[in-house]
């Protein structure tokens, strides 16, 4: 079935504009009669008028509101079309692919429990008003890319069977994907998320890609969220973030990412390596009871604020080489089952690893410790110790921290490099 493109508005200075309306009511009238023939009713109710095996092509036409309740189309082209008011597709089934590349709906969008058996394509949509697809299900890919929703984003419980592309989506309300489930790659590289984004129980069975994606609102949300292999690279939250119980069963980066705000990662588990080289914490960075089952990398990272990894477990080798800690930095009980590397990392403030357990080889080459310190740790290897400066003259006494045993601090009218205040002592080995 065919409605052909609108022809051009006429114009009113030549008397023509009543056979500009006089076109628009016809199409409302063709569009009636056709969408009521895709409606199929239900057991109880079957529609007489529903026409079987109805495919559509509506190619760059101009559409008003629409109830599509509960119909059934074979395949659908909706290319370039344009829907004025509002329109409901709930429980709608799409038997091929569904073609909305470039449409515009200028109200309210709903697909709400929508089955599209194959292909879906949604390039290029601007939804105007609210987009629902909660508990949609995708049986094929399913294509975002360079959508707009310019209102609230709604995928709740929508179920991905094949790859599901949102890349350079640009979320401008709130964007909620609460128990969604890609059961293949999901990616949204270079997606814009300029309110809330709630990821809560999200499930990425194969890959995710958030790479180089920016999220602005007032809180970003993964709590709960799965994840396979994983890629935040680049990546920039500007909002406090969560990933508190989440699950990374795969590698995971979020190699050079910005946390411009606080963020937690409270009892997740990484059951793989995991590489935070280079990223950013300028807030609270909090790992408290995290559980790192694979290669941990923090090298080059800067930690600008409060810092915890209290109780976490490191069950392979871990680097924070090169590190900055601006503020407090907090390995109370926390285990090391591999190597620990912490060559020419700075701790400018508190640093406390009271009741921490080293069980491979520690590295502690050029580290300076400019603050307080609690170091009442167990080493189940000496740790190598070179040129470790500590800060003499901090508020705190240094003498019960606890140094690893076999060690003792020689003071010196030197000072770590690049440093022009303060007085400071070198941690060297007895002799």
């Amino acid at each position: 079935m065919r409605l052909a493109p609108p022809t051009p508005r006429a114009d009113t200075q030549t008397g023509t504009a009543t056979e500009a309306e006089q076109e628009h009511q016809v199409r409302r009238t063709a569009q009636a009669i056709l969408f009521r023939h895709l409606l199929v009713g239900d057991e109880e109710n079957p529609a007489d008028t529903f026409w079987s095996g109805i495919s559509l092509d509506l190619t760059g036409a101009l559409l008003g509101p629409a109830n599509l309740i509960g119909c059934r189309i074979s395949a659908a082209d909706f290319t370039g079309a344009t829907f004025t008011g509002h329109v409901w597709f709930d429980r709608a089934r799409f038997g091929l692919d569904a073609v909305f590349t470039g449409v515009r709906f200028a109200g309210d969008a709903s697909f709400s429990g929508a089955r599209f058996d194959h292909d879906a394509r949604f390039a290029s949509v601007t939804f105007h008003g609210s987009a629902q697809f909660e508990k949609a299900d995708f049986g094929g890919r399913a294509w975002f890319d360079e959508a707009e929703f310019r209102s609230r984003a709604v995928f709740t419980e929508v179920a991905f069977s094949g790859n599901a592309s949102l890349n350079e989506a640009q979320f401008d309300g709130q964007a909620d994907f609460r128990n969604a489930r890609f059961a293949r790659v999901g990616m949204f590289g270079g997606a814009r998320f300029d309110d809330n984004a709630n990821f809560n129980g999200a499930k990425f069975d194969v890959r995710a890609g958030f790479h180089g994606v920016r999220f602005t609102g007032a809180f970003t949300v993964f709590n709960g969220a799965m994840f396979a292999r994983t890629d935040f690279e680049a990546a920039e939250f500007g909002s406090d973030t969560t990933f508190s119980e989440a699950q990374f069963t795969g590698d995971t980066s979020f190699v050079m990412t910005e946390f411009t705000r606080n963020v937690e990662f409270t009892q997740a588990r990484f059951d793989s390596s995991v590489n935070f080289a280079g990223s950013r914490f300028d807030k609270f960075a909090v790992f408290d009871d995290a559980k790192f089952g694979g290669r941990a990398r923090f090298h080059e990272c800067q930690f600008g604020s409060f810092t915890n990894f209290v109780r976490a477990r490191f069950a392979a080798d871990v680097s924070f080489e090169r590190t900055e800690f601006a503020d407090r930095a907090g390995f109370v009980g926390t285990k090391f089952g591999g190597q620990a590397r912490f060559a020419e990392a700075n701790f400018a403030d508190y640093s406390g690893f009271a009741g921490a357990q080293f069980d491979g080889d520690t590295i502690f080459d050029l580290v300076r410790f400019g603050g307080p310190i609690a170091f009442s740790a167990d080493f189940v290897r000496p740790p190598r110790i070179r040129a470790v400066w500590v800060r003499l003259d901090v508020r705190e006494r240094i003498e019960d921290s606890g140094w690893p045993p076999g060690t003792v601090i020689r003071e010196t009218d030197e000072r770590p490099h690049g440093v022009q205040v303060g007085r400071w002592g070198l941690l060297v080995h007895a002799p």
